[in-house]
């Protein structure tokens, strides 16, 4: 009986604490309200330190620059133009059993005036970010918790984007440099052009399409696809552990570098003046658009490929898997 009433008992306090909850968060969201911080100074970086909001930044058709914030009683944003920087920052006064809220998504949308400006730093922890095209800045810098990120925007030195947990979309982006890393997340990159360029991702796929890169393009993912398409580059280094990755008309002026513990190597239309390829476990087929002196290796797998005496090196080794190459010139 005993024993009985201490279950009962229990549970009634577990009610009564989940009600009490209810109803303290209930009350904390009431009082939402969308505020506009007016920005009359001028300003040539733009920073953003975010907890759990939203990002925008888009074009001010107007010309006037504004940031439009989601706010509630002691829990604002801090606005304001200091020696040419916009600072953007969230003020949070809450008690701890305040931030335990029901109502919904927050949002920081940053209106922007077409300009060149130095610097885009954002700092945030929880919630997407989207920055429109129409911008040029110096240096873009993103640092996300958990949340996508899509960058329309353009850089004239480096992109470089940051998240543990989410994906990552550069869409018709220029740079100098680019730096993506998705701890757990996709990465994609279409219509851009960089000198050097480097993604990478734990677990996830990489989807980059219609790049031109001078330099260097190194592509680094533990688990997951990666799939090529109309790329240009002068070098190319993709390492992998699992997951196949496909090559769709990329050309490469110098050495091209594949390395993969388990998954298919798939070349359509591709080309390089050195082409290198390591593979455990996978298949390596596909075709080349120029002849190449090949030297392929199998343990367990067959081997069929054209015999020339001119063009370059390209060397294909796999131990379980089959090598299949044909000239499609």
């Amino acid at each position: 009986m005993k024993k009985m009433f201490g279950i009962i008992a229990a549970t009634a306090l577990i009610m009564l604490f989940v009600l009490s909850l209810f109803i303290l968060t209930s009350c904390s969201a009431d009082g939402i309200e969308e505020k506009t911080y007016n920005v009359d100074d001028s300003f040539c970086i733009l920073t953003v330190d975010a907890d759990t909001e939203n990002i925008k930044i888009i074009p001010a058709t107007d010309g006037i620059c504004r940031v439009v914030c989601t706010e509630m009683p002691r829990l604002y944003h801090s606005v304001e133009v200091k020696d040419g920087v916009l600072k953007i920052k969230v003020v949070d006064e809450r008690k701890w059993f305040e931030k335990i809220s029901l109502f919904g998504d927050r949002s920081i949308t940053v209106y922007l005036p077409a300009n060149i400006y130095t610097s885009l730093l954002v700092d945030s922890h929880t919630g997407d970010i989207d920055i429109d095209e129409g911008f040029t800045f110096e240096h873009i810098n993103i640092n996300l918790t958990t949340g996508d990120v899509r960058c329309d925007a353009s850089a004239e030195n480096v992109i470089r984007i940051k998240t543990d947990t989410g994906d990552i979309f550069l869409l018709n982006s220029d740079a100098t440099s680019i730096e993506l890393l998705a701890t757990t997340g996709r990465v994609v990159i279409t219509g851009s052009d960089c000198i050097d360029a480097s993604i990478t991702t734990d677990t996830g796929n990489i989807d980059i399409s219609d790049l031109d890169c001078e330099g260097e393009l190194k592509i680094s993912v533990d688990t997951g696809r990666v799939s090529l398409t109309n790329i240009t580059a002068d070098s190319l280094a993709s390492n992998g552990d699992t997951g196949d990755i496909s090559l769709i008309s990329v050309v490469v002026q110098n050495k091209m570098s594949i390395e993969s513990d388990t998954g298919d190597v798939i070349f359509d239309r591709c080309d390089a003046g050195e082409i290198i390829v390591n593979t455990d476990s996978g298949d390596v087929i596909g075709s080349l658009l120029t002849e190449k002196i090949i030297f392929a290796t199998t343990d367990t797998g067959r081997v069929d490929i054209p015999k020339y005496t001119i063009g370059g090196r390209c060397d294909i080794t796999t131990e379980t898997g089959d090598i299949k190459i044909v000239i499609q010139k």
